[in-house]
């Protein structure tokens, strides 16, 4: 009976240790595992912490998920660190206990451009994105007709779950937009423009330039333009009408054809600013617009002397301004473009 009560016990000692050996065992290594919804089956993920170098063996993974009646994890990217046992991770990817990446947005072109830089940063594929993006409910979402559906994104880098839907991220925009005007309303309400009107003459603005130090300038003559009802006669604002009827045209070279292009985007035949944003602008432009510099200057025209800026001209100097016109336009055709 001793006998037997001795095997008993070490073999109860070795089932312990053996147990302990497989679902005991921790992490090798620190690092990010991304499970995406085609891989999540258990011995997918389990031989994904195999060939990642995470784990020697993947077989307590596998024995976990049989034991819990566990197939699939929870799609996202998950932080590891060096000595995490095997039930954690378990418990984790079975939980969607995801880490949080941090997402960019930068200025861009388009709501189908953004979807693009989303896709590459986010789960779900551009497609996804820009179809929900232009959707109904999305303008139900916002609140927001198509046109000025852009004006609520800003461009900023946000922590974010890889998860992330096209919804969700739309209601994160919508929270960081209030936050953002938040103390700004006073501001963009003493220059008399809504917030559409602001991310608008944001996005003329940095399509006028990329110089950050000058876009407070520009966005003064503006600004001045809407005050005296001048038009704003912004080249950008032609081309993107005249571009949003020809898509595929390559435009190197503002001509007479498209400031005469019959378009409400086109500010050299409407009055005022156009119906919406002819793109995201990057929050400097924003800003640039919210603290416009103050000064007389209606005419301004690219510099040939300063590659990159612009030389201003008040409203009483429009001979110099055309002087200065003539001399750029010149230097275009030395140039052939």
């Amino acid at each position: 009976m001793k006998k037997l009560l001795v095997f008993i016990s070490a073999a109860g000692l070795i089932g312990s240790y053996a147990l302990y050996t497989l679902f005991g065992q921790g992490a090798l290594r620190s690092g990010r595992l991304i499970i995406d919804p085609e891989s999540g089956q258990c011995a997918a993920v389990a031989e994904q912490l195999v060939d990642s170098g995470f784990v020697e063996r993947g077989d307590a993974l596998v024995w976990l998920c049989r034991l819990k009646g566990i197939s699939t994890f929870s799609p996202g990217i998950y932080r590891i660190e060096a000595g995490d046992p095997i039930r954690n991770l378990f418990n984790r990817f079975r939980s969607g206990a995801q880490h949080p990446i941090q997402l960019t947005i930068t200025s861009c072109s388009s709501l189908d451009v953004l979807s693009r830089k989303l896709a590459a940063q986010l789960m779900e594929d551009s497609a996804a994105f820009s179809d929900y993006l232009h959707s109904e409910k999305a303008g139900l979402q916002l609140g927001l007709e198509p046109h000025v559906r852009s004006s609520v994104i800003l461009p900023n880098t946000y922590e974010v779950y890889w998860t992330m839907s096209p919804e969700q991220f739309l209601d994160r925009m919508k929270v960081e937009s209030e936050r953002f005007w938040r103390s700004r309303d006073s501001i963009r309400q003493r220059i008399g423009l809504s917030r559409v009107e602001v991310i608008t003459l944001a996005s003329i603005v940095q399509a006028e330039t990329n110089r950050t130090d000058e876009m407070s300038r520009v966005a003064g003559l503006y600004l001045n333009r809407l005050k005296a009802g001048w038009k704003l006669q912004s080249d950008p604002t032609a081309v993107y009408g005249f571009k949003k009827s020809f898509p595929d045209s390559v435009i190197r070279r503002v001509l007479y054809a498209h400031v005469r292009f019959p378009s409400p985007w086109n500010t050299y035949l409407k009055d005022g600013l156009p119906p919406g944003p002819i793109a995201i602008p990057p929050l400097q432009a924003v800003e640039a617009v919210l603290n416009a510099e103050r000064h007389n200057y209606f005419f301004m025209v690219a510099s040939v002397d300063r590659p990159g800026y612009h030389e201003f001209s008040r409203a009483d100097q429009s001979g110099r301004h055309q002087r200065l016109a003539l001399k750029y336009q010149q230097y275009l055709n030395r140039r052939k473009l």
